[in-house]
């Protein structure tokens, strides 16, 4: 596990980049709302680029 700020990049080699991006997402789960920060995940490599938000 890595703490990273957005567009931090997290790990990176030749092949493989992974940034940190922000990413919209209700965070209801207490009583206070919208108090946490969400990221998602861009995989980068020299053919694909893949994002991931949750």
């Amino acid at each position: 596990m890595h703490e990273a700020n957005w567009y931090e990049t997290v790990r990176h080699t030749p092949q493989l980049q992974i940034v940190v991006t922000p990413a919209r997402h209700f965070s209801g789960r207490t009583f206070t709302r919208d108090k946490s920060l969400w990221e998602g995940f861009a995989l980068a490599t020299p053919e694909r680029r893949i994002s991931f938000q949750w």
